[in-house]
């Protein structure tokens, strides 16, 4: 067989030119595929085939409401556990008379019906629920100047009583937290906003299942420096203390047979992974910490990639690509 070296790859590793040429067959099977579904002359056999291929990506659920297998958790054990110390005391923090004559009625409740209550209001929110809620905060101050952050505050159920606060936690810690979108971009600057405007690094670094949703080929200039600033925000943040178990980085493919754009991108990609391996490599709390997936973009499909045949689903998707680096320019 003979492999095909792109002139324009000549700078990168090999192993990064033998991916991009991955990704350019997985686009080719991609399309061939849907091609010929299209030709079938039952007009559901497209629909029906994407179902399918559907059902073998994704749970249909929001990322940041899935509940996560807890096997890597329980082999990991404690040390990734971090809460206040006064949530850690499991003792009950009132006398057992006291708590009969308690007239709080969720609280007798079975604790299996408070945690299907806690699956409807414990969550982390969506990326763009942060940063919408810095567009609205966005009111001058007395001296006519704007502030770049964001007003941060506990939802009000970890407010409640140390019993609530710990069952909520237990149950948050569960959920992932998805960034799938860039912060906000003031004009003139050369960067986004940094991602602690939005989310403190203290909850950050006590989260356990983090997911990158990271896009390259955006744009007519790509998209992989704006992406590689942000990770290396984020992995910052993360370095002195974290609790997590799995970081997921979903890596979004666009427009992979436009050459100019991918001689750049393809050199933030290589940089990205650099960035990554470190910080599994120092940080990481166990191995295989850092997971990848990877999705060529073919609007208004995307295929997944790491099969011989991609898995194939339309694009955009509300669920699994709620968010682009172009709105928030």
């Amino acid at each position: 067989m003979v492999r095909i070296v792109f002139p324009h790859l000549r700078g990168l590793r090999t192993e990064t030119r033998i991916e991009y040429q991955h990704w350019r067959t997985i686009s080719d099977r991609g399309q061939r595929a849907v091609l010929e579904w299209s030709k079938d002359p039952d007009p559901d056999t497209l629909e029906r085939k994407l179902a399918e291929h559907l059902a073998l990506s994704e749970p249909q659920v929001p990322p940041h409401l899935r509940p996560r297998n807890m096997a890597a958790e329980e082999a990991l054990g404690s040390a990734a556990t971090v809460l206040p110390a006064f949530l850690q005391d499991t003792a009950p923090s009132v006398s057992p008379a006291r708590q009969v004559n308690n007239n709080n009625i969720f609280m007798k409740l079975p604790l299996e019906i408070r945690n299907m209550m806690y699956q409807y209001c414990v969550f982390y929110p969506p990326a763009k629920e942060l940063y919408h809620a810095y567009y609205s905060q966005q009111r001058p101050r007395g001296n006519g100047k704007r502030t770049s952050g964001v007003q941060r505050s506990t939802p009000t159920i970890y407010l409640l009583c140390k019993q609530i606060t710990r069952e909520a936690l237990y149950m948050l810690q569960r959920r992932v937290f998805v960034i799938d979108r860039i912060p906000p971009w003031l004009m003139g600057h050369s960067n986004p906003l940094a991602i602690c405007n939005f989310i403190h690094g203290d909850t950050l670094q006590n989260v356990r299942y983090l997911e990158l949703r990271v896009a390259f080929g955006e744009g007519d200039y790509g998209s992989g420096d704006v992406w590689l600033s942000l990770v290396i925000d984020i992995l910052s943040t993360l370095a002195p203390r974290n609790s997590i178990i799995e970081l997921k980085v979903l890596i979004k493919i666009h427009r992979v047979d436009i050459r100019h754009v991918w001689t750049r991108e393809l050199v933030y990609y290589e940089l990205l992974l650099q960035q990554l391996e470190d910080w599994e490599h120092k940080h990481g709390n166990r191995p295989c910490t850092v997971q990848f997936e990877h999705w060529v973009i073919d609007d208004p499909y995307a295929y997944r990639t790491g099969f011989r045949n991609p898995l194939i689903r339309r694009h955009p998707d509300p669920l699994l690509w709620p968010g682009s680096i172009m709105e928030c320019l």
